[in-house]
Order: structure tokens, then C-alpha cells, then sequence
């Protein structure tokens, strides 16, 4: 594994130092300085061992060293280096040639950016489209990922190696009409012809895409949505617009083929497949479409743009596209390719962010403030992370926009305007229209948008969207229910969804964050959610709720819930997941139904273990005291209507100095607690903040809750000589089962891990399952429960003599050589042997020489990666 170099501000790739074994693509660097008080463009330079690595020719200058520039606060010569061979893609796909003259929009749009010092790269806000070359993007490791792979990845994105002579010919072969398909559905509307519809979900399908163009008076517009296109044709100077049963070809030959040159090749290629006279005008060979088609195919936004300038003389375009397709695909230009078309794709992101920035019409409305957080009164939806301010991440302008006299009681409606930005169209200004008729813009705003009022009423309500890349959407009184569902559909970025009530509230505005001044808050009323909002108000304690208000005004931290769905069936367990560590905490929470379903709120992680609390079918819970410092959730109890309590979730550290705030959360009136809500910290996955959901008025208490003076966990057990920590001279933290074996059992069922984990391999028992005769519902467990294995019944007579473990060391190699974990266990009873092994159960009759001694009790320590197994014997 090579050590970690700086990544490439356009690409996220490495910048390779010049006495490296790295291709030389990755060596040859150019980058954005500060220069004087001017941003400057560097000619090729190298990387090497000193303080200040990049060694950059500057025009007029001579050669100077500069460093990666970490930190806003950093006064040393520093830039913002990439490739050389990435500077030239972005140039190749400036066509309007924008960079020359905004080389400083350039710099800034570099210096808004957050610096990550885990992954030594500036972080856009997506993943650099790392997918196109990584056979799976690892989420917040992908440039960790990209950068310790194979050499393969660093391919170079202008070196090719292709046949310049005898160049094949790639044909198609002819291929078949749909129209013989018997679930061709024809529709006719008014002014429209129907090109093709399945009923059946037939494979091929068009991208919803619209177009629409003037040629001689005629107004053609075609809109293709779904799986079905129309084409609309209206001519003024005609009555009844085209006939409708005139078909595609009614159409100029000039118009059609300018239509096919704005669709994809795959599009058109199905268009021609759904039209008989379009399949015998081309002969049923796409090769046979017009040269023009196929050089569309390489313009600025065409699906292979990325390969224009790289086409060999002797190719033409219709070649040369289907060359590049198949190479994409499996050829031994293949990785090339797909770098080169990735770093195509970032290089149109940034030009697209540098047009956006320098459009015109786009005005910044405001007066440019600077404010802490500690004056900011009112709720913040936040998409901005101060905490790594000192890292990199700068709010850059504070835009503070009054509405005098008015309050948004008078709001008519909100116009947003947006930018768009690794290739997401974020919100950079909002016009406020007021009952008479005057606006207020705020922001960055397009030119001046006359809002649109539909209804007389004013609105009660703000719908505010927003991720970690900025604010998304906003609407009015309707929950954005359309666009989550579409933004699901369309990208996998976390989105959060806050309710801000817009009555007899005082109002201004911020951009980038935004927030509305109102008295101060002790409700959850304009906190950020993840989707779907809750329905019910949830129950928060008071510093809680500040704490929350806090978290959410520094970083994107919505919070979220977790609620029981009637509809998975009922609710058997809830599973609460602890990390390896001293008081580490909850990263997630699990409800389990009794149909096999499960329901996850957190993250499980494999680096934690798990503790279940049983309930049956008539069992609710109806109060959870819940252990903190501060916010930190560090413990929870569970307590229901049959006056059962659960053991503390993660256990209470045997440390007398430790101190926690108690918060008692009880449902009223004869009512239950349905679910929980939080909030999950990205750094760390920790809970924080909790409360509860209640089917009736929930209410809270706390107090301070300091463990007494004789207080141990490990209490029934105090006799054993002091074992090693699960993790030897590290403490990495530890859970404890008990089970007593003083009530007669019914049946013995074995927990077993289902997949291989980390640390844990796959079919290893990781923990055992007894049911009584008088109480089925609430099994006694031991160990954890991570799956269900092979239940065996005992006899009338039969009782449990024994308990027999084998080990095996974790596979994940740790410094802790005593250590190690239970790979297979066996129960001894008076007639037979059950042995859980390996996924498999298998049962033997217990030898004559069995002991008389009974055991009594057995205790079973464990950790994610860890176990330990003792049994008492009488």
C-alpha cells in the first residue's frame, strides 16, 4: 500500500512526484496560484520531496514553490494544482472559451470547496464520477479508493493506441420492427402523433426529452416521455395543424434529422425500430442515418464528445463511434477511454459552474454581513459544515435581506432562482412577492421573476430541501413529496426536508444558509428532516432540542426517525448497536417483525455489536429512559405495559466517575411509544439528541444520575479473578449476557452470523437462544442475535449439564493473541450432545461417563470482534 499523495483539484486523481514509478500523466502539473493579488495559470511544473513541493514555471516569474493550499488561514505561497493532461480536457470542452477570461472565477470556485486532509483533495460535493472507472465507489473513501488501486485506474486519458489502416467495418445487423408486437397500443390526441406505447413494459424505452423547433412558420415540437413520444405540429397559417395519420415522414427530411441529432444513439436507434417507414427509409441499418447524425453524436454535449479530438484521420464518424462504443465496452483502450470521459464529464461541471457564476443577469441582492452562529437568532437549515472551516470549507459571502414592515404573514409566494453545480440544480436566490404586490429579492437571483400567484390565499407553511451541496427546492404549504421522489430516482445523495411556519413571523433572509429571525425556540417545529416528515410531533427534551438546533446550524445534520410499521407485522425485538470503544455509544437502532422483516435507523457498522430487547405480540413500550452526556445518547432502557425493563443498551461502564444526565420519556394516558427520532453525526455515527413518538402526549423528566459508590456491572460475577479486557491493552469496549439456568427450557435455538463480516466469518455462532415452556415470547439470549439458526427441543426430562466452546481467532489480525472468538458451540443435556458448527446442527447421544454436575450459570462477554465464555458449575 503507497502512501497517500495530493489528488488533482479537477479529477480527485493523485499528483504523482517526478521521481515516481506513476505514468507520466500523473507527473506533469500545472495549477491556479495566487500570484501578487492576482490568480494566475502556472505552465507544467513537477512535484518533489521539499516543504513546498510544486515546483511551477509562472509566466514572467520564473519557476516558485507553492504548497496545497489546506486552510483559508494558511499565509504561505499555496495553489490548487491538477493534471496537465486535465487542464487540456477542460479547455477541449470550453467551445465558448470562458476560461481564458475567468481564470479568477476558476480560483474561487477552488477556494469555496471543502479540503478533506483524509482524502488530501478538494471535495465538490459528488464523488468524480469515480464509478466510471472503479468497479465500486466506496461513498466518502472513493478518492482513498481510486488512489490505492490498481495503476490501472491512472490511465492515461490521451494516450490510444488504435488501427489507422484497414479500419473494420462494424455493421449492425439488420434489426426487427416492433410493430408486429401484438401489445403495440396506437394512441391519438388532438394536434399530436403517437410514435409508440407499450402496454406490456416492452424493454425498449426513450429518455424523457423535449425539443422543439421553427422552420418556415411550421412549429414542430417533439416531447418524448417515458416510453411513449409525440410530435405536435401547428402551422398558423393552417386550420387543422398536420393531419394526424400522416406519420413521421410528413414531416422535412431536415427537421427529422435535426430531431435524431439532439436524442442518443440508443434513443433513435428505438425510435427507428417502432416505424416501419423509418426502418425501410434506413434499410434497417443505422448506418445507413445521415453523416450528420453521426458527427452530432462527438458535439459539445454529445454522448462521445469526449473523443472528438482524438478521432485518427481515417476513421469517419460513423466508425469512430461505433470504435469507441465497442472500446468502452471491453478493448484495450478501454480504461483510457473511461477516465478520459469521466474527467470530460468534471471538466463540463466546472465550465457550467464558471457560466453560471458569470451570467449577466445573475445579481447578488443583500447586504453582505458577517455573523457567528451565536448571533443568529431562529432556525438554520444548513447545508454548509463549520466545524471544518479551519480545513478548508469558507462560507464566502453572508447576505442579510430585511422586509421592513412586512412580516410573511403578507407572503403571496416564493420564486427561487437557481445554479447548477456538479451537476445539481441548487437554489441561489429567492424572490419573496408580497399581498401588494411588491417583491424582495435575496441572494443571487436571474434577472427579476414575476411570481406566478394561483391563489389568493397566503401561505402557511416553507418546504425547505436541501443536502450537503447546498438548498434544492422549497415549496408552499405542499409537502415536496414530486421532487423527493424524482431526486430519488435520479441520484443517491442524501436530501433532508425542514417545515418552517411562515405566520406572524418577522422575517429575513441569509444565502448561503438560510434562516428566519423568530423569538427564541423550544420546539422541533423548524428542524431538518430526513424523509419522510414526521407525521406526529416527537417529544424532546429542552437541551436536547438546543443541542439540536446547535448541531444543525454548524453542518447538514437533519435529524430522523424511526418508526413501528404496522404493516411489516408485529414488532418481536428492538436491537440496539454499540461500536468497539469505552462509551462509544449507539450508531443504530433496529425493529424486528415478527414476518422476518426488519426496519435499520443509523448505520450498522461492523465495527459494532448488538443487544436485543424481546417482546411479543401484545407488548408495547411505553417508557425510555435514556442515559447522556450532554447530547450523546450513551444508554438506553426500555420499559412496557406488561412492567417489563430491558437491561441498559449499551451496559454502564464499571467506572464510579463517570456521570450521566437520566431523561425519562413516558407515554399518558393509557398511549404507547411508536417510535423514535435523533440525530445521526456523520463524523462520528453517534447518536445524539434523542426523543420519542408517542401515540398519545408524551412527557419527559430528567435528572443527574451518578452510579453507586458499589456499583459494578459485572456484580453477580464478582468472585472471578479479573480477566482481560476484550481487547487487550486497548479497550475497546465490552457487552455481557448472563443466563442462569434455574428454570427448565423448552428448546435451544443457536445465533448464527449470516455473512462474513470484517471480523467474523460467515456461519460462526455468535450466541444462543433458550425458550422456556411458560414464557416463549421472551427467550433468554446469550451472546448476540445476528441470525437465526437450528432449534433444537428438549425432552420432558431433559436438562442442560453443560456447555462446550470452540474458538477461532478473529479474521481481521489484531494484537490481542489471548483473544478470540467462539466459531462453534455445543449444549450437553442428560440424554444427547447438539453441536452448532459451521452453519450445520448435528446431535450424538451423550456418552455413560457423562458428569452428574449440573451447570448453574454461564457468562458470555463479547464485542464485535470478540468472545469470551465462562460456566459455572455446582
Amino acid at each position: 500500500m503507497r502512501s497517500m499523495d495530493d489528488s488533482c483539484c479537477i479529477c480527485g486523481l493523485l499528483l504523482a512526484a517526478d521521481d515516481s514509478d506513476f505514468p507520466q500523466w500523473c507527473k506533469d502539473i500545472r495549477a491556479l496560484c495566487r500570484v501578487g493579488s492576482k490568480p494566475t495559470l502556472s505552465d507544467i511544473g513537477y512535484i518533489d520531496n521539499d516543504t513546498m513541493p510544486f515546483n511551477l514555471p509562472i509566466p514572467l516569474h520564473g519557476f516558485k514553490r507553492f504548497c496545497y493550499r489546506r486552510s483559508p488561514t494558511e499565509t504561505d505561497d499555496f495553489c490548487y494544482p491538477f493534471h496537465a493532461a486535465c487542464w487540456t480536457l477542460l479547455q477541449d470542452n470550453d467551445s465558448e472559451k470562458l476560461l481564458n477570461n475567468n481564470v479568477e472565477t476558476l480560483f474561487n470556485i477552488f477556494e469555496s470547496f471543502h479540503y478533506d486532509r483524509n482524502s488530501r483533495s478538494l471535495r465538490w460535493g459528488h464523488d468524480y464520477y469515480f464509478e466510471d472507472i472503479l468497479d465500486s465507489c466506496s461513498g466518502e473513501e472513493d478518492i482513498i479508493a481510486a488512489n490505492k488501486a490498481d495503476l490501472a485506474i491512472l490511465a492515461d486519458p490521451f494516450h490510444f493506441s488504435f488501427q489507422e489502416e484497414g479500419v473494420r467495418k462494424r455493421r449492425q445487423k439488420p434489426f426487427g420492427l416492433l410493430s408486429s408486437c401484438s401489445s403495440w397500443l396506437m394512441m391519438r390526441r388532438k394536434g399530436a402523433i403517437p410514435i409508440f406505447v407499450s402496454s406490456t413494459g416492452i424493454i425498449y424505452s426513450l429518455k424523457s426529452w423535449y425539443y422543439q423547433r421553427k422552420i418556415s412558420g411550421l412549429t414542430i415540437a417533439i416531447a418524448v416521455i417515458g416510453s411513449m413520444a409525440y410530435i405536435y405540429c401547428r402551422n398558423p397559417h393552417v386550420i387543422n395543424d398536420c393531419p394526424i395519420h400522416s406519420g413521421l415522414l410528413s414531416l422535412p427530411p431536415e427537421i427529422l434529422e435535426s430531431v435524431m441529432c439532439n436524442l442518443d444513439f440508443r434513443d433513435v436507434d428505438h425510435l427507428l425500430k417502432a416505424s416501419a417507414r423509418l426502418y425501410r427509409r434506413y434499410s434497417g441499418d443505422t448506418r445507413n442515418l445521415p453523416s450528420s447524425f453521426w458527427e452530432s453524436r462527438f458535439w459539445a454535449h454529445g454522448e462521445t464528445s469526449f473523443a472528438r479530438s482524438i478521432r485518427p484521420l481515417s476513421y469517419s464518424w460513423t466508425d469512430w463511434f461505433f470504435t469507441v462504443k465497442s472500446e468502452l465496452r471491453k478493448g484495450s483502450n478501454e480504461m483510457n477511454l473511461r477516465n478520459r470521459k469521466r474527467i470530460w464529464k468534471l471538466g463540463a461541471d466546472l465550465i457550467a459552474l464558471v457560466c453560471a457564476i458569470e451570467e449577466p443577469d445573475r445579481v447578488l441582492h443583500g447586504d453582505i454581513v458577517t455573523l457567528l452562529l451565536g448571533q443568529i437568532r431562529g432556525p438554520v437549515a444548513s447545508c454548509l459544515a463549520l466545524k471544518y472551516d479551519f480545513e478548508g470549507c469558507q462560507e464566502l459571502t453572508q447576505i442579510y435581506m430585511p422586509f421592513g414592515n412586512r412580516s410573511l404573514s403578507q407572503l403571496r409566494t416564493i420564486t427561487p432562482s437557481h445554479v447548477l453545480i456538479s451537476n445539481r440544480r441548487l437554489i441561489s436566490g429567492l424572490t419573496f412577492t408580497f399581498n401588494d404586490g411588491e417583491s424582495v429579492d435575496a441572494g443571487y437571483v436571474m434577472g427579476r421573476r414575476r411570481a406566478h400567484v394561483d391563489s389568493m390565499l397566503s401561505p402557511k407553511f416553507l418546504w425547505l430541501v436541501s443536502s450537503p451541496l447546498g438548498f434544492e427546492a422549497i415549496t408552499l404549504d405542499v409537502y415536496p413529496q414530486q421532487f423527493l421522489d424524482g431526486s430519488a430516482s435520479r441520484h443517491g445523495k442524501k436530501l433532508a426536508v425542514a417545515r418552517w411556519a411562515l405566520e406572524n413571523l418577522k422575517g429575513s433572509i441569509r444565502i448561503v444558509r438560510i434562516c428566519i429571525e423568530i423569538p427564541e425556540h423550544e420546539s422541533l417545529d423548524y428542524i431538518l428532516w430526513t424523509p419522510p416528515y414526521p407525521l406526529s410531533t416527537p417529544s424532546m427534551c429542552k437541551g436536547d432540542i438546543a443541542a439540536l438546533y446547535g448541531l444543525q446550524r454548524e453542518s447538514f445534520a437533519p435529524a430522523s426517525t424511526i418508526c413501528i410499521k404496522p404493516e411489516n407485522g408485529l414488532l418481536i425485538a428492538i436491537k440496539v448497536y454499540s461500536p468497539l470503544g469505552y462509551c462509544a455509544g449507539i450508531t443504530s437502532i433496529q425493529f424486528i417483525y415478527d414476518t422476518g422483516l426488519e426496519s435499520t435507523w443509523g448505520s450498522v457498522d461492523e465495527d459494532a455489536a448488538s443487544l436485543t430487547f424481546f417482546l411479543d405480540g401484545a407488548e408495547q413500550v411505553v417508557k425510555v429512559t435514556v442515559y447522556k452526556i450532554d447530547s450523546l445518547v450513551c444508554h438506553l432502557q426500555f420499559t412496557t405495559n406488561l412492567h417489563r425493563t430491558s437491561d441498559f443498551f449499551p451496559q454502564l461502564p464499571v467506572n464510579s466517575n463517570i456521570s450521566l444526565e437520566c431523561a425519562d420519556y413516558k407515554a399518558l394516558n393509557s398511549g404507547y411509544i411508536i417510535g423514535f427520532c435523533g440525530c445521526f453525526v456523520e463524523s462520528s455515527k453517534q447518536l445524539k439528541c434523542f426523543g420519542v413518538i408517542a401515540t398519545t402526549r408524551a412527557v419527559f423528566s430528567t435528572s443527574p444520575w451518578l452510579p453507586p459508590n458499589d456499583y459494578t456491572s459485572i456484580s453477580y460475577a464478582e468472585s472471578r479473578p479479573r480477566e482481560m479486557p476484550l481487547g487487550g491493552i486497548r479497550n475497546l469496549g465490552q457487552q455481557q449476557s448472563r443466563l442462569l439456568l434455574e428454570k427448565k427450557y423448552q428448546s435451544v435455538q443457536a445465533s448464527i452470523n449470516p455473512v462474513m463480516s470484517k471480523y467474523r466469518r460467515a456461519d460462526q455462532v455468535t450466541g444462543l437462544l433458550f425458550r422456556s415452556n411458560h414464557d416463549r415470547s421472551h427467550p433468554d439470549l446469550l451472546g448476540q442475535w445476528t441470525g437465526l439458526g437450528e432449534t433444537y427441543n428438549l425432552g420432558e426430562d431433559e436438562q442442560i449439564l453443560g456447555l462446550e466452546v470452540t474458538t477461532i481467532k478473529p479474521r481481521y489480525k489484531l494484537m490481542a493473541r489471548p483473544l478470540s472468538q467462539v466459531e462453534g458451540i455445543t449444549v450437553v443435556t442428560n440424554l444427547m450432545r447438539i453441536t452448532w458448527r459451521k452453519g450445520v446442527c448435528t446431535q450424538e447421544l451423550a456418552g455413560l461417563d457423562q458428569g452428574k454436575r449440573g451447570i448453574t450459570e454461564v457468562l458470555w462477554d463479547f464485542n464485535a470482534i470478540f468472545d469470551r465464555v465462562q460456566c459455572s458449575y455446582q
